[in-house]
């Protein structure tokens, strides 16, 4: 038989895929003639490498294989599969024995290993080449020992029988296609004499090939010798980079930190949207509540609320000659008539900073000569300050000739208020500088003149007094009087004043009456005017001025008849005490309405005021306590014109006490306090305190000359008062 011996190297099949090393493939096809049936054979063995040298043998002798073991056909078996790194090896190890004889070793059995490659891995097929049966007539089993020390390689052969595929198996596998099974052939294929030249299998294919081969002997004689078998060479790693692997740590801590980061980050999200949700779930639920506790706390209209919302009946109906109209169109253009211009006047923005100056008395003073002739009221002596300045006061005078025109018509008019309930004010500060001109004019002239203009003055604001309906209006009408008191004042303390004149400001000083001295009209006004105007107060926001939780709460259903309510029960009840003369008793407003400092139930029920911030309604003791100064001030120019007339020979306290009732303090229905230091006597004013006759607060008129006992004080100092 010819031997072509050839040998398969390892070849890389991919990327750090393992190779089959396969050693001592004979492919062999003979014709072995039989002693019982002679026929020709196929034999078929498939080798990259040939046949390992016999040692030991005779070299001379010629070599006999003994038997040799039909190549059937190899089917596509079920591979086995390798792990990556791993190499298959050929684990073969044929025995050959030595015979004496010259006739060939037989082989006893031959198993034949197929190599299946696959494009998912290397995979590994043993199948045993024939059975006991399919082995040729005449060979000794494969588990006998050979005793004629003939040549023999013996294989294990105690797997189970497989089928043998026929075929070229090398050519098969190589001309197979990728991922395509490979067809059974229905006959061997002829091995052709030359060895084929090593197949390199394409690079970048992905294929592993597992080769296991396993030759054991049976029945191994003592005096044979193994073949040598290459050691397996171990595939070194490839080696990776240390800044590789380095990046690859630093990029998973990165990530684990970029992972942990992302997964705080989203539960820090989630947290804080859960407070602020569970904030605002709070804060919708307080808002509902305080809705319902202000549905709750709301009241229908009292007795004294419709009391208080009643209309005034008038009098006069020409409203062409009715005084109130000419004063609200007092500050009209020269060319437009100002009756006209009051009866056509409607309410503009300018009227809040107007009526502000009425109610509060601030910035009445628009020029340099209204703030001169301020300076003279406040003198001992403000009539002989005007005789004093003739001149300018006939200058300033010329100068408003038309607001002079106008004043001397206002005052020939009737007058009554017709104002009520109206947010419309007349120009205070205009007004009063053009009285005080008219009063200084009459002055510098000559005192009789300028008492005649006393006279028609006084008079006309006392009749404005007296008919107010309206609260600006009635504080224009005590501070025009409280001037005209002033000059009649410092008149008495004249010693060289005409008893003839002084008795004709004895009757200009007379103390108010309870209809003069009434706020009763003018407070109902200003609480009709709130009324009114709550809901556009509560809805507009000057300046954005209002936190964000007064407009929320301005957005409520508030409980405004409630505040309203009560605010008529303070004054019904207040209009009761002042007009009993229980100044120094009257109610507070606590009593009734929650006010400043605001605690937490003045919140409850007062929102309007605390937290939306609304001002509250006018106090009565503010205003009622300015007409009460007004009267106080008349009651001292009074008390005056009683110790100018009564006999000097008696003691001046005593004279004082003699004034009667009607002189006395109207605060505190007491006899008028007097401070023989000072050499005056003095109401304690609104806030019902002694304060030592200080100008600030205390109402305070000088002691005239005339009064003392020879007209010097013979009184020791020590007794003040």
């Amino acid at each position: 038989p010819s031997i072509a011996p050839s040998l398969l190297t390892d070849h890389p099949v991919g990327q750090a895929e393992p190779t089959a090393l396969i050693s001592e493939i004979v492919i062999v096809e003979e014709e072995i003639a039989l002693a019982s049936e002679p026929q020709r054979s196929p034999w078929s063995v498939q080798s990259h490498a040939s046949m390992p040298e016999v040692t030991g043998c005779n070299a001379g002798a010629p070599q006999s294989i003994e038997s040799v073991v039909p190549v059937k056909e190899v089917r596509n078996e079920p591979a086995l599969p390798m792990s990556e790194g791993m190499q298959a090896q050929s684990i073969c190890e044929p025995v050959v024995t030595c015979s004496d004889e010259t006739n060939l070793a037989s082989i006893e059995s031959v198993q034949i290993v197929e190599v299946v490659v696959s494009a998912k891995g290397l995979e590994m097929s043993v199948k045993p080449a024939a059975s006991r049966e399919d082995t040729v007539p005449g060979a000794p089993a494969a588990s006998e020992p050979s005793t004629d020390g003939s040549l023999r390689i013996l294989w294990d052969d105690s797997s189970p029988k497989p089928t043998l595929s026929t075929g070229n198996i090398l050519t098969r596998w190589l001309n197979r296609p990728k991922d395509v099974s490979l067809p059974e052939a229905s006959h061997p294929a002829t091995i052709p004499d030359k060895p084929l030249p090593p197949v390199t299998p394409p690079v970048g294919e992905r294929a592993e090939a597992t080769l296991l081969m396993t030759d054991r002997p049976v029945g191994r004689s003592d005096d044979s010798t193994p073949l040598p078998v290459e050691p397996q060479v171990p595939r070194p790693k490839p080696n990776k980079p240390a800044a590789g692997l380095a990046w690859r740590h630093i990029g998973r801590v990165a990530s684990s930190l970029i992972g942990a980061g992302v997964s705080s980050t989203r539960s820090l999200i989630v947290l804080i949207v859960a407070l602020v949700g569970f904030t605002l779930a709070i804060l919708a639920g307080s808002v509902g509540a305080l809705a319902v506790t202000w549905l709750i706390l709301e009241e229908q209209p009292t007795s004294a609320y419709r009391a208080m919302t009643a209309v005034p009946q008038r009098t006069l109906q020409d409203s062409q000659k009715n005084g109130y109209f000419l004063l609200l169109g007092f500050g009209a253009p020269p060319t437009q008539d100002p009756v006209q211009a009051g009866i056509d006047r409607r309410v503009e923005e300018a009227d809040r900073a107007v009526t502000h100056t009425c109610l509060t008395g601030e910035g009445t003073q628009q020029s340099a000569s209204a703030e001169v002739a301020g300076k003279w009221l406040k003198t001992v002596d403000p009539a002989a300050q005007m005789r004093m300045e003739t001149a300018m006061v006939k200058s300033w005078a010329s100068q408003a000739g038309v607001a002079m025109g106008r004043y001397r018509q206002w005052l020939t008019k009737p007058f009554e208020d017709w104002g009520y309930g109206q947010p419309v004010s007349p120009n205070c500060g205009v007004i009063l500088h053009t009285h005080r001109l008219y009063v200084a004019e009459g002055f510098a002239q000559d005192v009789e003149g300028g008492v005649a203009r006393l006279e028609t003055d006084l008079t006309a604001w006392r009749t404005v007094l007296g008919q107010a309906k309206t609260l600006p209006v009635k504080m224009l009408a005590t501070d025009a009087l409280n001037d005209d008191i002033a000059v009649v004042s410092g008149l008495f303390l004249r010693p060289d004043l005409d008893d003839r004149l002084i008795s004709r400001l004895a009757k200009l000083a007379r103390p108010l009456d309870l209809v003069e001295q009434s706020v009763r009209w003018p407070m109902q006004s200003q609480f009709v005017l709130a009324t009114k105007t709550l809901q556009e107060a509560v809805n507009h926001d000057p300046a954005d001025a209002r936190p964000f939780y007064g407009s929320i709460v301005a957005a409520l259903p508030l409980p405004k008849q409630r505040r309203f309510n009560a605010y008529a029960q303070y004054y019904e009840a207040v209009g009761k005490g002042a007009a009993e003369g229980r100044y120094s008793d009257l109610p507070n407003l606590s009593q009734f309405v929650r006010r400043p400092p605001y605690g937490l139930g003045d919140v409850m029920v007062n929102p309007i005021e605390s937290l939306v911030g609304i001002d509250p309604l006018p106090t009565w003791e503010t205003y009622a306590g300015r007409v009460l100064e007004t009267d106080a001030r008349l009651r001292l120019a009074s008390l005056q014109a009683w110790l100018r007339r009564a006999p000097p020979e008696q003691d001046l306290l005593t004279r004082v006490a003699k004034a009667g009732q009607g002189l006395y303090d109207p605060f505190t229905g007491y006899p008028m306090l007097v401070n023989l230091k000072k050499g005056v006597f003095y109401s304690v004013g609104r806030d019902l305190k002694d304060n030592e006759a200080e100008d600030r607060s205390d109402i305070v008129a000088q002691i005239p000359p005339t009064a003392w006992a020879g007209g010097k004080r013979t009184i020791e100092v020590n007794s003040s008062k």
